[in-house]
């Protein structure tokens, strides 16, 4: 490269240095004159030199930098491509990572051989979680995966605005699981700020129920949300647990089994007292048992499930024997 340019830049100071010679000899009646543009055209020939100067290296560079981009850029697989693959298609996960499954229909390491011993007594069974994201679900290929029992949700309260919204799904998911032999309980998906609002939502849940029997809990689902506006973000601790003690009293009062839902962060804002009075459903993905500090009823450890009879990821749970006394997770043994 520096050859090549050699000559073009040696015919440029050759040009100038001539009219430089020029332009003296024309000058001589007036020497000032002419030394005056001759320090002009000096400056300007040093001036064309330091920028050939610098742009050779920038010619040569670049390409170089600009080869090595692409061609880095071709072994990595796109953004938007890695998003189709590790999406996470449930409201609830924020980072979803598959865990223990059922076998076969399932994604996952553990198959349904797989038990969880509790003080010697190894007994599980698997169950799933939806609501309308899970759109339109073929219960009965569902219950042949091996799929045991079902929470399905029953509404929410808008994070923003405070309105209560039917699942669109409730009354389809809760007529089609049962009839295709899968037990089932629900959860309402809360955002109350204060105790009239949790009873508010204890009453609704128990109005949409009408009366039905359950085989699970009404879970009290309370969690805060990636928007910054959300309402109910900023509560504290003890308007929490007072929120979900009134909530969890009032089913309990209509003759169902209330139970609490949430992961490490959202449990960390309830009473203790809370923890061991009531049946909990503890989140906790990416691990092969659960970590939590107090008793838990139900593990959901994926919200990646892949089930034959649902078109989207969906979020799969063990439940321990209920026959079993409730232990802390440190007694559980995954075979």
């Amino acid at each position: 490269m520096a050859d090549n340019n050699g000559g073009p830049i040696r015919t440029i100071m050759s040009a100038l240095r001539v009219f430089i010679e020029k332009v003296k000899v024309g000058s001589r009646s007036d020497d000032g004159l002419g030394e005056r543009i001759k320090t002009v055209i000096i400056g300007v020939l040093v001036g064309v030199n330091l920028l050939i100067f610098l742009a050779i290296p920038t010619l040569v560079i670049l390409p170089i930098f600009s080869q090595a981009e692409e061609t880095s850029a071709s072994t990595q697989v796109p953004r938007a491509s890695q998003s189709s693959q590790s999406q996470q298609t449930l409201q609830r996960s924020t980072q979803a990572e598959q865990a223990p499954v059922g076998a076969g229909s399932v994604t996952g390491e553990v198959d349904s051989t797989k038990s969880y011993e509790i003080n010697g007594s190894a007994s599980s069974r698997i169950g799933i979680d939806v609501s309308d994201y899970q759109g339109v679900i073929d219960w009965q290929a569902v219950a042949k995966n091996g799929i045991e029992f079902a929470i399905v949700k029953v509404g929410a309260r808008g994070y923003i605005g405070g309105t209560l919204i039917a699942d669109r799904q409730f009354e389809a998911n809760i007529e089609g699981a049962r009839k295709a032999g899968l037990q089932v309980g629900v959860y309402f998906f809360s955002q109350s700020i204060n105790e009239a609002e949790a009873l508010e939502e204890a009453d609704y849940v128990l109005a949409k129920l009408n009366g039905r029997a359950l085989d699970y809990p009404v879970v009290y689902d309370f969690e805060s949300v990636s928007d910054s506006e959300g309402r109910g973000n900023g509560l504290s601790a003890a308007q929490r647990s007072a929120n979900a003690g009134v909530f969890c009293e009032r089913i309990a009062a209509a003759g169902y089994t209330p139970m609490l839902y949430g992961n490490r962060h959202d449990m960390a804002y309830y009473d203790y007292t809370l923890l061991l009075d009531y049946d909990l459903w503890f989140a906790e993905y990416d691990s092969r048992e659960p970590h939590a500090t107090y008793p838990i009823d139900i593990w959901q450890f994926t919200s990646s499930g892949v089930i034959n009879g649902i078109g989207t990821r969906v979020d799969l749970n063990v439940h321990f024997d209920t026959d079993t006394p409730r232990q802390l997770p440190g007694n559980i043994i995954i075979h």
